[in-house]
């Protein structure tokens, strides 16, 4: 169990065509969505702009269960590329059931606050 300490997290849903967002703290486990990123060229400058905005302590990964090796080969690049350019301390956590029941412009946002939710009940709450 972690000490009860205020960090700043940027949790990703993250998908082949879009990711979703959202801003968390760990001391009170609040959390807000932030814009739906699209998966392309543009996709790290768009984290960049997000990280000096926010200045996080880490970032938070939702990694389904059981991902298709498209999926799993295509997240892991992912998560590199956030540790090589951003030197910032990068964790995954389990995101099944987390988009379930959600539905409009912003789900991947919300379902990435749900991921942080889920994160911060099982290592804060």
């Amino acid at each position: 169990m972690n000490s009860k300490k205020a960090e700043v997290v940027i949790c990703f849903d993250y998908g082949t065509n879009k990711v979703g967002a959202c801003i968390g703290e760990t001391y009170t486990g609040a959390c807000s969505p932030l814009d739906v990123l699209a998966n392309n060229s543009g996709l790290y400058d768009a984290i960049k702009a997000v990280v000096k905005e926010w200045n996080p302590n880490l970032f938070l990964i939702g990694m389904p269960s059981k991902p298709t090796e498209g999926f799993k080969k295509s997240i892991k690049i992912f998560i590199h590329t956030l540790e090589s350019q951003f030197q910032l301390r990068v964790e995954i956590t389990n995101e099944d059931f987390t988009s379930m029941g959600i539905s409009g412009e912003k789900k991947d946002s919300e379902s990435a606050m749900l991921i942080f939710q889920d994160w911060f009940n099982l290592n804060y709450g």
